[in-house]
């Protein structure tokens, strides 16, 4: 579920968003599977937010069954149907109060000094783009993440890092979704080079999560420590 704020020339801005997996409608605890055809009430509690909707805005409610790739999608295709007479959306209100005149500004925010440091051209990284291939309902989101070089002069290191993430999904297919990343940091100190590279995957089936995972740990370009995952772990009503 998700709030707009909607200007009176279309343009849009989210105000909040709010996720329920509806087998954890009356309890985070103990979830329980959905009867289809029978008529649920249930909660969606939007993350807190201070937001003025100006006068001559309106309010945009969206709802829909997936909300890839915030949310992992269910393992079946669902459909949901709204008695719109029984929906309601509640919003906290503050009004203006006469007293408000009379409230100072915030003082400026109190923090340290920042540490000296030096950027240097950070290692290339992957773009940040959606592609969609519109033969196969193939969709695809790349995240470049932590991609940096900075030397830090009060502890004489200088931290190289580069990593990426993809999701990829296919139109009408939720047991298509996967995540992949990648990551590789370096930390380059007067006595040693420390590495550290990790691949990742997530996928699924209709009965459970499937994590891949290797992550190696280098000194001075010596491999120090190796590990391999591969786990399932049970959906259990996700």
């Amino acid at each position: 579920m998700r709030l707009n704020d909607v200007a009176p020339d279309g343009a849009s801005t989210r105000v909040t968003v709010g996720l329920l997996n509806l087998t954890h409608r009356d309890s985070h605890e103990d979830a329980a599977a959905l009867e289809p055809g029978r008529p649920y009430e249930v909660v969606v509690e939007l993350d807190d937010i201070a937001h003025a909707f100006p006068a001559g805005h309106r309010i945009a409610v969206s709802l829909s069954t997936t909300y890839w790739p915030i949310a992992w999608p269910s393992p079946e295709l669902a459909t949901l149907t709204l008695s719109c007479g029984e929906c309601r959306l509640v919003l906290p209100m503050r009004p203006p109060r006469p007293e408000d005149e009379q409230l100072r500004a915030f003082d400026p925010p109190v923090s340290g000094a920042q540490t000296p440091v030096t950027d240097h051209p950070a290692p290339p990284g992957h773009p940040r783009r959606v592609t969609r291939d519109l033969l196969s309902g193939r969709m695809s989101v790349d995240f470049p993440r932590w991609t940096h070089a900075r030397e830090i002069h009060a502890i004489g290191q200088t931290h190289r890092s580069a990593g990426h993430v993809r999701y990829t999904i296919t139109d009408g297919d939720p047991l298509s979704a996967e995540v992949t990343t990648d990551y590789s940091v370096t930390i380059e100190r007067p006595d040693a080079v420390i590495g550290h590279v990790s691949h990742g995957r997530m996928t699924c089936d209709a009965q459970d999560f499937i994590i891949e995972m290797t992550l190696e740990i280098t000194e001075d370009g010596a491999v120090v420590l190796r590990r391999d995952w591969h786990e399932r772990i049970p959906r259990d009503h996700v």
